[in-house]
């Protein structure tokens, strides 16, 4: 039964007598008011809830807001003069009526002027609600009140922030409105902000712009720098890349281990976009290389180039191992050409009375093959 634990039967109420108990009823009966004035007198509440609106009980004006929402007969005229009622929730509740209102409909068509008012309205609870709707009814004018909302809001009030960035990220999903707008920018703090919130774009045109402010972005949010270096990676040119990389070896030009962690945070980027490493990283990568071995220039890594030594042998004659070889390497010996220090295989290393052959490992002669020979005068 209706009836049951909630006082009178509200199902043989007027819809005057409803109305009524919209504004003095308990909690529990304005709700199955509510629901019996959408149901089954529609029609007749209309005017009823109409008059409501201009009604002295903030709570009937609420309820007779919400009904007409539902019911498609409020218009954008009634939202913007409910704008101006003292009461909190009334105008929370104009703004969860915008926010549910399709983006063609009637209701929305004054929606950037409302959004407006209700971004700057004294309440935060206010311009929570006002934020969630322009989450949904976006519009180009509204990123510069979002943005200022956003940095004038306490760091303790966390979800009209959230609220707030959310909108904000759906307003710049659009590329030509951030292009705009990011190119109004001058603030360290304005610059941030839209960079943080550019991570959860995915956009070229974010990217770009994360890119073009990294200096700013390494002063004010050093320790998540590798986020950022990744997600413009990620995204942008190879011509953006490079000012990413003059940023970075600027702001870390004494911390070379920084840079190779940035720098890895780079390459994963370029390699989850399954594009090469542009020129300006490879070369920011060589030079790392060259400072981590104490290199000056690449010209520095042909002294790595080592070819392998060939192996030696010494043999009789018959060409038997000899266990006790005569053969040893000397650089005592001064070559005719005036060189010294050559180093020579000699056999006087051993004594005089010992002979033998000293045998290389099979190679391919090239062009030209040249070595050092000294005989027993020199």
């Amino acid at each position: 039964s209706w009836s049951t634990n909630y006082g009178p039967d509200l199902t043989v109420k007027t819809p005057e007598q409803l109305v009524a108990f919209l504004s003095e009823g308990t909690l529990p009966q304005q709700r199955l008011a509510r629901d019996l004035l959408l149901d089954r007198h529609a029609a007749e509440a209309v005017p009823l809830l109409q008059a409501g609106l201009r009604a002295e009980s903030a709570e009937l004006r609420r309820n007779s807001l919400r009904l007409l929402v539902q019911l498609g007969a409020m218009t954008g005229a009634d939202l913007a003069g409910l704008l101006a009622d003292a009461d909190e929730a009334v105008r929370v509740h104009v703004f969860r009526a915008l926010r549910e209102s399709a983006v063609d409909s009637a209701l929305a068509a004054d929606s950037v002027v409302l959004l407006q008012r209700g971004l700057a309205d004294e309440s935060a609870l206010v311009r929570r609600a006002a934020a969630s709707a322009a989450a949904v009814h976006s519009a180009e004018s509204l990123q510069g009140p979002l943005l200022r909302l956003l940095l004038t809001t306490e760091l303790g009030d966390v979800h009209l922030r959230h609220a707030v960035r959310i909108a904000l990220r759906n307003h710049l999903q659009h590329e030509d409105w951030l292009q705009r707008f990011a190119a109004q920018l001058r603030l360290r703090s304005e610059i941030s902000a839209a960079a943080d919130l550019c991570l959860a774009v995915k956009s070229a045109t974010g990217a770009a712009f994360v890119a073009g402010n990294m200096e700013v972005i390494a002063a004010t949010q050093p320790a998540r720098l590798p986020e950022y270096l990744q997600y413009a990676a990620a995204q942008v040119s190879a011509e953006a890349a490079g000012a990413v990389v003059r940023a970075i070896r600027g702001q870390f030009a004494d911390r070379p281990d920084e840079q190779v962690r940035l720098l890895s945070a780079m390459g994963r980027g370029f390699t989850e976009r399954r594009q090469p490493i542009p020129e300006s990283v490879r070369d920011w990568s060589e030079a790392l290389v060259l400072q981590q071995l104490g290199m000056r220039d690449a010209s520095d890594l042909q002294a790595l180039q080592q070819e392998r030594a060939w192996s030696w042998s010494a043999v009789y004659a018959a060409g038997a191992a000899v266990q006790d070889s005569c053969w040893g390497v000397t650089t005592a010996r001064r070559c005719a050409d005036g060189a010294e220090g050559a180093v020579l295989f000699s056999s006087f290393e051993s004594g005089e009375q010992k002979t033998g052959r000293w045998r290389s490992e099979p190679f391919m002669v090239p062009a030209e093959f040249s070595f050092y020979l000294a005989g027993h005068d020199g």
